[in-house]
């Protein structure tokens, strides 16, 4: 028996809703690492063995750069952000490749920073900052105000700075250059929600998500999803994806005329068109932002073997998706954890080769008109 969105729709009008799906729409732009079916059965079996067990079978032991949520969201995005700028196309900015924040006592501890080059030291995590650009810091609201405002004219004008330290008992001088990030923005969502979403500007993490994953590792897979997304122009590409299925869908509602028996012209393509395009792209969209995410929370310095656990948490939110279900925008998490599982892999061979740790392009990428042209 044909239900509510289907009913009134041609066989004919369903293939042609398909056939154009495929033919116009958004599609990924990688050979992503694809897994066995062994492996997906495989894990499958495990995350049912998980959700039967209970989640917290799997370690939460692990690097956390901050018991406060906001604070460990913001650090942790920010190394994403430098870590994806060879993603980003001309999507980036100049930035200062550290992070600070005031401790109770006034002064400022390096909250964050990015790997430098191999045997160059810098500032470090839980360094104490008490020099920037041949200024000294006085413990103080206002040396934080002169500071911030000090960082980001270096980073527009990129210009090395002369910054001192103290890390530990020892006073040390390190020059710093700026290094490019990505051009969005890391949103905090203070609500208890396991969620997170890109919309082509923003990557936005909600604050229930910290409670849900491990360390800080697993938030970087997260985090480097998300700007996958908006680096690959995902959102655009499947706004592009759902005006073309909306109006291929309405064209035949009204093709087919007014319903004989109410006399309204029913939407019963445009649902099936809808229901098609998420279906046929937005879970491949998805694989493709776990694969290059994997990549950028690599090229960040964190461990990109985190991932899988990372979605195997999150498959606990939704025991139906360890299996596949036809119209979900998601993968399912089997299959998800399995390629993430395929991925680690192809990102541990590059690593070892000392290869770069480039995504493996379909074609060689192109500089995005809408998602990488630059901000004025």
């Amino acid at each position: 028996m044909a239900n509510a969105s289907t009913r009134g729709v041609s066989p004919v009008a369903s293939t042609l809703i398909a056939l154009v799906a495929l033919a116009s729409c958004a599609t990924p732009q990688t050979k992503m690492a694809e897994p066995t079916e062994e492996a997906i059965a495989k894990e499958e079996e495990l995350q049912r063995d998980f959700a039967r067990r209970g989640m917290n079978v799997l370690s939460k032991a692990g690097e956390r750069v901050s018991a406060d949520p906001e604070t460990r969201i913001y650090a942790i995005g920010n190394r994403i952000l430098i870590g994806g700028a060879d993603i980003c196309g001309d999507r980036v900015r100049p930035t200062i490749p550290f992070g600070v924040r005031g401790l109770e006592n006034g002064e400022y501890g390096v909250l964050w920073s990015v790997e430098r080059a191999e045997g160059v030291d810098g500032p470090r995590y839980g360094d104490i900052l008490t020099m920037f650009d041949d200024k000294p810091l006085e413990p103080g609201r206002r040396s934080g105000g002169a500071l911030a405002g000090a960082m980001l004219d270096a980073a527009k004008a990129g210009r090395e700075v002369n910054v001192g330290v103290r890390r530990g008992v020892q006073a040390l001088n390190f020059r710093v250059a700026p290094v490019m990030s990505c051009d969005y923005y890391i949103e905090y969502n203070s609500r208890n929600e396991a969620n997170a979403h890109a919309d082509g500007e923003r990557l936005v993490i909600y604050r229930g998500l910290l409670r849900l994953l491990g360390d800080d590792h697993e938030v970087a897979y997260v985090i480097g999803h998300e700007l996958a997304h908006n680096a690959l122009d995902h959102v655009a590409g499947g706004n592009r994806n759902a005006i073309i299925a909306g109006l291929l869908g309405a064209f035949l509602d009204a093709a087919a005329g007014p319903d004989p028996d109410t006399g309204r012209v029913e939407s019963n393509a445009t649902r099936l068109a809808m229901q098609t395009q998420n279906s046929m792209f937005s879970a491949p969209l998805e694989r493709e932002a776990d694969y290059v995410g994997m990549y950028i929370m690599a090229a960040a310095g964190y461990d990109h073997e985190a991932a899988p656990d990372a979605i195997r948490r999150i498959s606990s939110l939704d025991f139906d998706q360890i299996e596949f279900q036809w119209g979900s925008t998601h993968p399912a998490t089997g299959e998800r954890a399995a390629a993430a599982v395929a991925t680690a892999e192809e990102i541990g061979r590059k690593l070892a080769a000392g290869q770069p740790l480039i995504p493996e392009w379909k074609s060689a990428p192109q500089a995005k008109k809408s998602a990488t042209k630059k901000k004025k």
